[in-house]
């Protein structure tokens, strides 16, 4: 329980609990297994120490196991064949998807960027020689089926070189080195006084002489730095096969869909087409036949020609000065003969 969750009375999960105490006890394990195991060198002993090692499922928790003297000049090298394994998985990853692509006869990322040459070449030379620029497709398609064997080949021999360098018969001379020269300087440092007890018991130092405790550590160690080094690389694998399993999961799903999402758009077409057809019958079948002009549209079409007709009296008469009369207006009269002011008599 962590320390927010016991002041707020909250529990952890049991699979979360059982995690947090397993990184937290994990380097005890091989730490308890080596005090317990009495001599470092005996296989009962070393059995013990190697099995409390395969409890240690990260990388931080493998260096804790180690002693502290030893800790930080090893973590360098344990860390190398940890990356060593991430990349071992990488350029697998790789070669499988280069082989692919030999196979299907198709081109990966790193050659679709190679292009064609383009050269122009006059139309009259083109009709009296059309394969004029083939050579040029030849050899294109030519180096880039050679490209892709250099390639597998060379990531090839890279994953065999990382692998050779993850083998235990590799790297225990670099771990053994190490140790045995970090174990010089600390004997040579640090001494255990001899003590002897005279008639009177009383303990005097007559020597200094090198540490056993120290001995055994230096003797456990070397022991069991390879169990150490094939467990950061056992873990490394484990991540990037999760990893990868992960990828071809999505992949799987993505197909899927893709099949699925097809199989849908084929079907809707389908109906969609079924349905244009039956509504084209049905609007063949409710179309009446053609029975010549009705009388509504002859009525239109006198009243347009009448209106049109209106319209061009009106003109004619316009240009005689003998306007039609407007509706509703009576016609100005006359002017009368009669008495008025201005008659002259």
């Amino acid at each position: 329980m962590s320390s927010s969750a016991a002041k707020s009375g909250q529990t952890l999960p049991a699979s979360r609990a059982r995690a947090t105490l397993s990184r937290a006890f994990s380097p005890m394990l091989y730490e308890s297994a080596s005090v317990d195991s009495g001599n470092p060198t005996n296989s009962v002993s070393r059995s013990s120490r190697a099995t409390a090692l395969s409890f240690l499922d990260e990388f931080p928790s493998v260096v804790d196991a180690l002693p502290l003297s030893y800790r930080e000049s090893l973590r360098g090298p344990l860390k190398r064949l940890y990356n060593l394994s991430n990349k071992a998985g990488d350029v697998s990853s790789l070669l499988h998807r280069l082989g692919v692509h030999k196979v299907d006869g198709t081109w990966p990322s790193q050659l679709l960027g190679v292009h064609l040459p383009s050269l122009q070449v006059s139309k009259e030379y083109l009709e009296a020689a059309p394969n004029a620029t083939q050579g040029l497709s030849v050899a294109h398609d030519i180096y880039r089926k050679e490209a892709l064997s250099n390639l597998i080949t060379i990531k090839e021999t890279e994953l065999a070189w990382i692998e050779s360098q993850l083998e235990p018969q590799v790297f225990l001379a670099t771990f053994s080195t190490i140790i045995d020269g970090i174990y010089h300087n600390l004997s040579v440092k640090w001494k255990i006084p001899k003590f002897v007890t005279n008639d009177n018991n009383e303990m005097s130092v007559t020597a200094w002489e090198d540490s056993s405790i120290l001995q055994e550590e230096h003797d456990r160690l070397l022991y069991d730095v390879v169990h150490f080094g094939i467990r950061v690389i056992e873990i490394s694998r484990t991540i990037t096969q999760l990893r990868a399993h992960k990828i071809k999961s999505k992949e799987k799903v993505k197909e899927i869909s893709e099949v699925e999402m097809g199989d849908d758009t084929a079907t809707t077409a389908s109906m969609r087409k079924l349905v244009a057809e039956e509504f084209k019958k049905l609007a063949t079948k409710s179309t009446p036949p053609t029975a010549g002009p009705s009388k509504e549209k002859g009525k239109g079409k006198k009243s347009q020609s009448s209106a049109s007709r209106q319209t061009r009296e009106n003109a004619n008469a316009r240009k005689k000065g003998n306007l039609p009369t407007p509706r509703g207006k009576r016609p100005p009269s006359a002017p009368q003969k009669g008495k008025g002011k201005g008659k002259q008599t």
